[in-house]
Formats: C-alpha cells, sequence, structure tokens
C-alpha cells in the first residue's frame, strides 16, 4: 500500500524554524517510504472575500495571499481579488450582487483568472 502526506509549513519567513521542521520530518518520512506531496506549489489562486462589515475581510484576504503565496508556494494572481464589504446589504434575495461595479469586478477578475489557467494549460 503507497502512502501519501500534504506537508504544509504555515510560516512565511524564508529561514523559519518551522520549515526546518518540516524539511526534517519529509526527509524522514520519505526515507521510512512515504511519499510526501507539496500539491499546492506553483498553482495558481486568486481570492476573495465578504465580509458584514466595512472591512474584516481586508485583513484576512492580506493574510491569505501571504500565506497562499508564501507558505504553499502558490502564484496569487495580482489585482485579482474581490472584496464585498456590507454583504448583508450587498446581496439579494436571490444571493446575485446588487451593485453593478461589483459584479463588474467580480466578472473581470474570473476572466482574467481563467484566461491565466487557459494559457498555463497551453504551456
Amino acid at each position: 500500500m503507497s502512502l501519501r502526506v500534504v506537508a504544509i509549513a504555515g510560516s512565511v519567513r524564508e529561514q523559519s524554524f518551522n520549515k526546518q521542521l518540516l524539511a526534517l520530518a519529509v526527509a524522514g518520512l520519505q526515507q521510512r517510504g512515504v511519499e510526501v506531496d507539496l500539491p499546492f506549489a506553483g498553482k495558481l489562486a486568486m481570492h476573495m472575500g465578504a465580509t458584514k462589515g466595512r472591512g474584516g475581510t481586508l485583513l484576512a484576504q492580506k493574510d491569505l495571499r501571504h500565506l497562499l503565496s508564501m507558505g504553499f508556494r502558490m502564484w496569487v494572481m495580482p489585482g485579482v481579488n474581490v472584496i464585498v464589504s456590507l454583504a448583508e446589504q450587498a446581496f439579494d434575495e436571490q444571493g446575485k450582487l446588487k451593485d453593478a461595479a461589483l459584479v463588474k469586478q467580480l466578472d473581470s477578475s474570473l476572466d482574467a483568472f481563467a484566461a491565466e489557467l487557459s494559457a498555463r494549460a497551453k504551456r
């Protein structure tokens, strides 16, 4: 039976003790016949968030972007994100965004993300 483990270090510092410890653990597991996978490295990501308040998701999105790029080694598309403040007022009863500018921002972000995914698939 083949064993696979996903290894993730949450630290963003290059010389992190957590990364050093994880590297030792990975090497130790590989010596024991366990295949260690880094499934997110090099993958494309975009992020978005909605908050009941004015900016609660802004801090979370900043941290998420940093974690995705530095911790998971993903490529986070610059300028492709959607932040929805006052979310209780931003969506209608059918779950659609009321603000045309937000709809346009979401659509353009998704267009850019899909185009980058398509371009990467052709490489």
